[in-house]
């Protein structure tokens, strides 16, 4: 009977403990959305943000500078400090992973730590895609084929009138397992 109502007493303890871990995963996820922003509204371009939060609880940098009145295409310059390369999907439909720079030492470690910038020049109707490795990277497979994997999508969601939002979501429906145990973050920009 001692031993009945101790499995009992320990049972109800792990009950109470997985109700209490998913209480404070559902508050940190609300928290982590909540920080998020809604994107710029910015003259000749089109945004789309996604953040997809782990199943479980466990910068590269860029910036567009718009063309001049004289008419200079939008450049591009980022900078690397540990997610992937930046992708850029052609107007024409090419679909390219800008290799820029080894990727720098993360972001906050050492301020004075100086930081390789890539620049490149893009024309009107070309997207820019931001992610982090959470999309492309997990247990059981490499970065490397979870970039192709993410290339081929990319190549196969490129006709003509996929906005920035279906791309994103497209993107994490067939890239994500549902178990993901990694945030996955993109961001979008076209060139209108």
């Amino acid at each position: 009977m001692v031993t009945a109502r101790e499995v009992a007493s320990r049972a109800g303890l792990a009950l109470d403990n997985a109700r209490l871990y998913h209480q404070q995963q559902a508050f940190a996820e609300g928290l982590q959305r909540s920080l998020l922003t809604d994107p710029p509204e910015t003259e000749g371009l089109q945004i789309a943000m996604r953040y997809q939060p782990a199943a479980q609880a466990a910068a590269v940098v860029a910036e567009l500078e718009r063309p001049t009145p004289e008419g200079e295409a939008t450049r591009l310059r980022w900078s690397n400090a540990g997610h992937p390369p930046p992708i850029v999907i052609a107007p024409e439909g090419e679909v390219s992973v800008l290799a820029g720079h080894e990727a720098d030492l993360l972001l906050g470690l050492d301020p004075a730590t100086p930081r390789a910038t890539t620049v490149l020049d893009l024309s009107p109707g070309t997207t820019v895609l931001l992610h982090t490795d959470g999309l492309v990277e997990r247990r059981g497979q490499s970065i490397d084929e979870g970039l192709t994997a993410l290339h081929e999508t990319l190549v196969d969601l490129t006709g003509e009138g996929v906005s920035l939002d279906e791309l994103c979501d497209a993107c994490l429906r067939r890239l994500l397992p549902p178990d993901a145990e990694d945030d996955a973050a993109l961001v979008a920009v076209r060139l209108n």
